[in-house]
């Protein structure tokens, strides 16, 4: 969230005011690898103008920090009082937190109670970093997400498709641990789909067979089925118990209170849903999340399938659509 502040070289490069040269040096590289880079996601954040203006201020600052005399100039002056013009515009929470630091001073919500922990049981691309190209398409999906949320306040989406089969799991899971491992935002990933669950589950051990299923019927406390992935802001609320009314379950009171209940306690939740055709529960759902995202696999749905399955959901609010298995003339599979 952009904020206007005074204009505090130590705040810019997140440094202490007495930390050494070296510690400066290290984090003016960090800052302009981030700021400067080739990541399409990063920029994406910022205009050109802004991107402009903040690499300069990062030099600025670099350049006062690093000289003795400038430094100690610079020091004198922060104790007069400053004019209210000499201020700018930066996103500090978003150089925190590409500076690996997870900062979440906006979310204020009292840590939650979660003890059961899992971890993953085999890596897959999001996790053990096989392939950058797949990787940068998923950040390029989050900041656009995060512009979002920023707009206009959305912090649940379902992730769906025509039919089964399109990779709306992986895409689910993929982006879930992204938000939470790279940009350090606790986020909840929930198996929607709860005539058929996932394959999601099969990525992680030590997990509990009951969940969401469970929670909706009365029998578990939210939190007792909510796991948290080891050494991640990534927490997972399977499906449970395979239901056949699920309809009934997601259109419930019950189901209103535990999405209530996690938009109170995480930053993202992001929804594993079921395929919109044939089923109705996806009607259902898109009425409890702020917005879809609709994954399509490119060179096996149809055109008319497309058009058929949004034309059925014509009400929701369908964010945008993702392409899977597209071939690239890098020769790379992306999402």
């Amino acid at each position: 969230m952009k904020q206007t502040i005074k204009k505090n070289y130590y705040e810019l490069l997140d440094v202490r005011q007495d930390s050494s040269l070296t510690d400066i040096e290290g984090s003016y590289r960090r800052a302009m690898k981030i700021y400067n880079g080739d990541s399409t996601a990063t920029y994406s954040l910022y205009t050109a103008e802004e991107k402009k203006a903040l690499l300069g201020q990062i030099n600025e600052a670099y350049e006062t920090l690093r000289d003795p005399h400038k430094k100690s100039s610079y020091d004198a002056m922060m104790t007069r009082p400053v004019d209210e013009d000499d201020t700018y515009e930066v996103d500090i929470n978003e150089l925190r937190g590409g500076l690996g630091q997870a900062n979440n001073t906006f979310f204020k919500n009292p840590p939650i109670d979660i003890k059961n922990v899992v971890k993953l049981d085999h890596p897959f691309s999001m996790a053990d970093g096989s392939d950058q190209m797949i990787a940068e398409q998923y950040r390029i999906l989050y900041t656009k997400l995060d512009e979002i949320r920023h707009d206009k306040g959305y912090r649940s989406f379902s992730v769906t498709s025509a039919v089964k089969g399109e990779g709306k799991s992986v895409t689910s899971l993929n982006l879930a641990y992204l938000m939470a491992s790279d940009f350090k935002k606790r986020t909840i990933l929930v198996e929607g789909d709860l005539r058929k669950p996932s394959t999601v589950m099969g990525g992680v051990k030590n997990h509990k067979e009951v969940g969401l299923v469970d929670v909706l019927s009365g029998k578990c406390d939210l939190h007792s089925v909510i796991a948290n992935v080891e050494g991640t802001s990534l927490y997972i609320l399977p499906a449970g118990s395979v239901t056949k009314n699920s309809s009934e379950l997601i259109g419930s009171p019950a189901m209103k209170s535990v999405m209530n209940a996690l938009k109170s306690e995480f930053e993202f939740i992001i929804l594993d849903s079921p395929p919109v055709l044939p089923l109705v529960d996806m009607s259902i759902l898109s009425k409890l999340v702020d917005g879809l995202l609709f994954v399509v696999r490119a060179g096996q749905t149809s055109r008319d399938l497309v058009v058929k399955a949004l034309d059925s959901i014509s009400n929701a609010n369908v964010l945008g659509i993702v392409l899977n298995g597209a071939d690239t003339k890098l020769k790379k599979y992306y999402y």
